[in-house]
């Protein structure tokens, strides 16, 4: 059971657009049929981050740690009404900042706050 769990968080976290906490995941996992306590959940990703399967994400504006597939270097989108994340690129950020600033440089990570599509359309 527990190879089964750790398959299907890399399976839940391929289909994301991006990173997911670990109370997330657990419900996304009840939702198709396991019934895995909190311990059982950190307990695969710990063991999928070590492995290097999974990286770890902090967000500022965020309590908990969040998960997502692959290592190459973005950022992060955190709605302020509905906490929804979603990953942005990093050439996209820099390319702008870089034309301003008539210089070089590279982004590794970054954050960025404000009110997703959805829910400024609701307001």
């Amino acid at each position: 059971m527990v190879n089964s769990i750790k398959s299907h968080i890399i399976k839940l976290l391929k289909k994301q657009s991006g990173p997911v906490s670990a109370p997330i995941l657990q419900k996304k996992l009840q939702e198709i049929g396991f019934n895995p306590n909190k311990t059982t959940v950190y307990r695969n990703i710990d063991t999928l981050l070590e492995d290097g399967q999974i990286r770890e994400v902090f967000l500022p504006s965020q309590k908990s740690s969040y998960y997502e597939i692959g290592a190459h270097q973005h950022g992060h989108f955190t709605c302020q009404e509905c906490d929804t994340v979603l990953c942005l690129p990093s050439e996209d950020i820099a390319n702008s900042i870089q034309k301003k600033l008539n210089g070089s440089m590279q982004v590794s990570s970054f954050a960025i706050h404000g009110i997703c599509q959805t829910c400024n359309q609701s307001s």
